[in-house]
């Protein structure tokens, strides 16, 4: 006969789901450990071991909670205006695990490496992380902003319809945008190192049109007063946007993941990228 699952008080659904916030490894050595002793003959000493290591298993989760709740995550982060809709939502993730949260913003290459190298927890926000380089970040499964990827023109006008219809233009694309080169690759580019620098540029005739993030532009825009750019539609490319965790805090990925998905269950995190975005565009 098998040891029933609740004993007293104490039910081993709810001790597995604080285990697993603890991480794989050690969910995975408790959850070896029960399953032996309820295969073995239900009697009064079965009960008595699965009660006292039910316990211990609680009060393992709990001190370790404590110590990670007393560990202020320092988190490094792209100099940049597209990090603002992650912030918010990595923030809240946070907030709810009671982890208190420190965000540093670097040049964007700086922050990687420093992240992988370990002097950062984790990094705020990537689109993708190559692993070949970049081997000590652990994507967060779920997504935590949309890249829109959007045309502006002065002076013509088309219906987008993915990256080839931009091919009879002049383009303009920011330096080091990885998904704009892949995508406008052997066409007529022009590339700048700011998104300002690329409008000023289309304002003044100099590129038909340029492929930006489209909040960033929109804000860039309303910014430099430049009443004549238009955005066309649709947009040209969407990219999802994750958080990524340095190895050494792996055991934060479950419950991360957790909290992330019930966020993005209930339409906080769309909720987010409404509002910072509404207070932008212009």
């Amino acid at each position: 006969m098998m040891c029933s699952y609740s004993v007293g008080s104490m039910n081993i659904f709810l001790i597995q789901e604080k285990l697993m916030l603890l991480g794989t490894k050690t969910y995975n050595c408790w959850r070896a450990v029960v399953r032996s002793i309820i295969s073995l003959p239900f009697n009064a000493s079965t009960i008595l071991a699965l009660t006292m290591l039910l316990q211990l298993a609680a009060f393992q989760a709990q001190a370790q909670a404590q110590v990670q709740s007393d560990h202020t995550m320092t988190i490094s982060a792209m100099d940049s205006a597209t990090t603002q809709v992650p912030e918010a939502v990595i923030k809240e993730a946070y907030r709810r695990l009671k982890l208190p949260l420190n965000v540093i913003k670097l040049p964007p290459a700086r922050s990687l490496k420093m992240s992988n190298a370990g002097q950062f927890d984790a990094e705020l926000a990537r689109v993708k992380v190559d692993h070949t380089i970049y081997p000590n970040l652990i994507q967060v499964p779920v997504a935590i902003d949309l890249i829109d990827a959007t045309v502006f023109s002065k002076s013509v006008e088309f219906e987008v319809d993915g990256w080839d219809s931009l091919k009879p233009y002049r383009i303009g694309i920011r330096r080091g945008v990885k998904f704009t080169q892949r995508g406008t690759q052997g066409m007529n580019v022009i590339v700048g190192n700011e998104n300002e620098q690329l409008l000023k540029m289309l304002d003044r005739n100099r590129v038909d049109i340029v492929v930006l993030n489209k909040h960033n532009a929109l804000t860039a825009i309303e910014q430099l007063n430049l009443i004549n750019i238009r955005m066309l539609q649709p947009s040209v490319h969407y990219l999802e946007v994750f958080h990524y965790l340095h190895k050494k805090n792996q055991h934060l990925l479950p419950a991360l993941t957790h909290e992330l998905q019930q966020m993005e269950q209930s339409g906080e995190i769309e909720a987010i990228m409404k509002r910072i975005r509404s207070s932008k565009v212009p």
